[in-house]
């Protein structure tokens, strides 16, 4: 049956962008992009009483999961007291850092807490890539983090972000995050916005990627490799569901910004619902403007040509994404991309 707009008395997970401030400038990072003063030292941080009481507010709606975010989560003042604050609730909580901060006191805090599903530690790739992009030294400080974290027993997650021509050092310090140091939750993200890929080079990195897919399934099932599993298993269109949803908008998760910015997802920080310090959450989640947007994103998109009618991806094209017009107008053509791969001798079947 169709989504109904008070399916979700409250979203599942929150993620909150605690700080704009970072000890790096990341050239590809996408919150030094949109326009919100992330990156560098750049605005004011909220005060921690204000985040206490949002996440008072998150406890008594009874929702699940906080994804504590920057900038650098670390670099937040009150970060103890957040994690404190969580500790001793029902809500869970995922770190999102560089690495570069975190020591064995750090990791030990965080196992202390007994509230953390996992840290996020971003990898760009081999040692030479990554510091290229991050900074001298910047790969040795994450690596050690991701083991200061595995002594303390804390779950790890592994990013990395896939861009035109870093597929081979990509698989290589996947293979080498994943069978050496033990990973074993890891996603590759393609690169979005100006500098994504089209459908020729991101089958040049999938091709790439396949074999270490292949043999690493479980760890690699997400991230660039939705492509795969779109083209071997096409979503089947019905009256009441003739195209995929997205979850966050309809009500799984949601963001709040440094500035208290409420937004379906940090993919569409243009849509601004309201403000967490100037209206109450639950006032804000079951708003007449939300509940527009979860109707919205039910209709399907117009297909870009009308000889896509009939192809059998077609539904999956015609999912509505609140991003979709603010990171680029066109969009990865299944057919075309599932050709190129066949040409490579890649099983989409």
């Amino acid at each position: 049956m169709p989504f109904e707009t008070n399916d979700y008395l409250s979203p599942r997970r929150v993620d909150i962008y605690l700080t704009r401030h970072c000890n790096l400038s990341c050239p590809f990072c996408f919150y030094n992009n949109i326009g919100r003063g992330f990156g560098g030292k750049s605005g004011d941080d909220m005060p921690l009483e204000s985040w206490l009481g949002f996440l008072d507010e998150l406890e008594s709606l009874q929702v699940l999961e906080v994804g504590l975010m920057g900038g650098e989560a670390l670099l937040y003042d009150g970060i103890w007291d957040i994690i404190d604050r969580l500790s001793k609730g029902m809500m869970r909580f995922a770190l999102f850092s560089n690495g570069v901060m975190l020591d064995d006191e750090i990791a030990s805090r965080i196992a202390a807490s007994r509230r953390c599903c996992y840290v996020q530690i971003s990898i760009d790739g081999t040692e030479k890539r990554h510091d290229a992009i991050r900074g001298k030294g910047v790969y040795s400080h994450a690596l050690t983090a991701i083991r200061r974290l595995q002594a303390a027993s804390v779950p790890i997650h592994i990013n990395m972000v896939l861009t035109k021509g870093s597929a081979t050092d990509i698989a290589e310090e996947a293979r080498h995050l994943i069978e050496d140091v033990g990973i074993t939750k890891l996603r590759i993200n393609p690169v979005s916005g100006e500098a994504r890929m089209n459908e020729s080079e991101l089958a040049e990195a999938i091709q790439i990627l396949f074999p270490l897919r292949e043999k690493h399934a479980k760890v690699l099932n997400t991230g660039v490799f939705k492509y795969l599993s779109t083209l071997r298993k096409p979503f089947e269109a019905t009256v009441e569901r003739p195209c995929p949803n997205c979850e966050k908008t309809l009500g799984l998760r949601c963001s709040v910004m440094a500035d208290g910015s409420v937004i379906p997802c940090i993919d569409a920080d243009n849509v601004v619902i309201g403000n967490i310090f100037q209206k109450r959450f639950a006032d804000l989640w079951h708003s007449e403007e939300w509940k527009a947007l979860r109707r919205a994103v039910q209709k399907p998109r117009t297909l870009p040509r009308s000889e896509c009618a009939d192809c059998r991806f077609a539904a999956d094209c015609r999912q509505n994404c609140l991003s979709a017009a603010t990171l680029c107008d066109e969009r990865i053509c299944y057919k075309r991309l599932g050709g190129q791969l066949k040409s490579r001798g890649i099983d989409i079947q």
